[in-house]
């Protein structure tokens, strides 16, 4: 048996004794001598002190190394991480941000206005007081100024700008409508990824165990067939539900390692 071979059946050897142990189906023992395996189980209680839910969750994080978070920690980080929350609450503030522009457009029918003038002048006089006429000139130096304000406003401006002002909130209202519905796709996103990361565990532990008892199968029958007491087109059998057992594993295990990959884009960091 190649080394590549030995290193997959000691990953299906683990993965079935998590299996055992997880469920309470007992102690699995694994002892090789030459050509033959030999299995012995002890069985447990376990299984009745232990949910479903939380059987499966056990596998998982035996495969995968550590313990996985809670399904609403799980669900609290991706609603943090997400990208579309994050746009959504850009758009919510830009519109409250025009809503208070909109709200302050009356400023525009108060114009201030000021202004100042200076001016010099010079004043002619004419004087007749019966002895003679007499021309006086005279400088005179003027500083003038006015500070005021203007109001114009237009019907428009008067009758709309209520409106205006309802139409914002009701968008912003609107979207935020549309954040909560994404939160609840989020939510629902995770809740489908975690079970079928949990589902695609279980599975693969089965599927280790299957392959692992086809190859117990094909060890002895090898050994009928040498010994004559097995025809070739049964061992040719054996070997075709082993190879198929092999490759079922395999696949499992690749669905297992996706549906993780895929659970953890989704929350956005690590599921420890």
């Amino acid at each position: 048996m190649s080394s590549q071979k030995n290193i997959a059946m000691e990953f299906a050897r683990r993965l079935i004794m998590i299996l055992l142990l997880t469920l309470g189906m007992g102690a699995a023992v694994f002892s090789q001598d030459g050509d033959s395996t030999q299995i012995a189980s002890e069985t447990g209680d376990v299984a009745s002190a232990v949910s479903p839910q939380t059987a499966r969750k056990a596998i998982a994080d035996s495969l995968l190394g550590f313990r996985i978070a809670p399904l609403d920690t799980l669900m609290a980080r991706a609603i943090a991480n997400s990208p579309e929350l994050r746009g959504q609450d850009a758009l919510i503030n830009s519109r409250k941000a025009t809503l208070r522009y909109q709200n302050r457009t009356w400023l525009k029918m108060f114009q201030p206005i000021a202004g100042v003038s200076y001016g010099t002048g010079t004043i002619i006089a004419s004087v007749d007081d019966g002895s003679g006429a007499s021309v006086n000139l005279a400088n005179q130096q003027n500083l003038l100024y006015n500070v005021g304000i203007t109001v114009r406003f237009t019907a428009e401006d008067f009758f709309n700008r209520g409106p205006k002002s309802d139409i914002l909130e009701w968008e912003i209202d609107k979207l935020h409508h549309d954040r909560d519905v994404q939160i609840r796709l989020i939510r629902e996103r995770v809740i489908m990824r975690y079970e079928a990361l949990l589902m695609a565990a279980e599975v693969a532990v089965i599927k280790a165990k299957q392959w692992q008892t086809n190859l117990v199968n094909q060890e002895l029958s090898e050994r009928y067939f040498h010994s004559g007491d097995m025809s070739y087109a049964d061992y040719n059998g054996v070997l075709g539900d082993q190879l198929a057992a092999e490759i079922q594993f395999i696949n499992a295990k690749s669905s297992f390692q996706t549906q993780y990959l895929l659970l953890r884009e989704i929350v956005g960091q690590p599921l420890y």
